[in-house]
């Protein structure tokens, strides 16, 4: 079982044991909310995410009948008007479904930046209202090591999330 040590802010460290079950599921009972607070603004563009999914789904699931189609009836019966209108129909879904993924794609970077608009600009904030004694005693590396390495991990996570 690792052991590792994390600062907490103002020169309180954190012990966190790897390997304790209890641990990381308290953390992220108590973390969770807070996190989809900053997602809550954008419920809308969920919705679409979730609608361009479930077209896509389907999307990908149209090429392989058609292609039965292509191969039972269209091949079989010598209808050439059949066989281009199923090749023409499978070249439109493919190419319905790759826009919806362009677009979901698109919608999910606008979040992303969103919320990290919106993160930096809470964490600006809560700067501005710490006293001068704050900015005295903290470290000025520190500070900015959290505000621009800290901030740059959560988009890490929140961009590919």
């Amino acid at each position: 079982m690792g052991v590792r040590l994390a600062v907490a802010g103002q020169g309180q460290v954190t012990r966190i044991n790897y390997g304790d079950s209890r641990r990381p599921s308290e953390s992220v009972r108590a973390i969770l909310p807070r996190v989809l607070g900053y997602f809550k603004p954008y419920w809308k563009s969920w919705i679409l995410i979730f609608l361009s999914m479930g077209v896509t789904a389907a999307g990908n699931l149209l090429p392989p009948l058609l292609a039965r189609e292509i191969i039972d009836v269209a091949l079989p019966a010598r209808d050439a008007q059949y066989l281009v209108m199923i090749v023409a129909g499978t070249i439109l879904v493919t190419l319905v479904t790759r826009l919806v993924n362009v677009g979901r794609s698109a919608l999910t970077v606008s979040i992303g930046q969103g919320v990290m608009f919106d993160l930096r600009n809470e964490l600006y904030r809560h700067l501005q209202q710490q006293s001068l004694r704050f900015f005295t005693s903290a470290r000025t590396g520190e500070v900015m090591s959290r505000v621009n390495n800290d901030v740059a991990g959560i988009e890490g996570v929140v961009s590919t999330t």
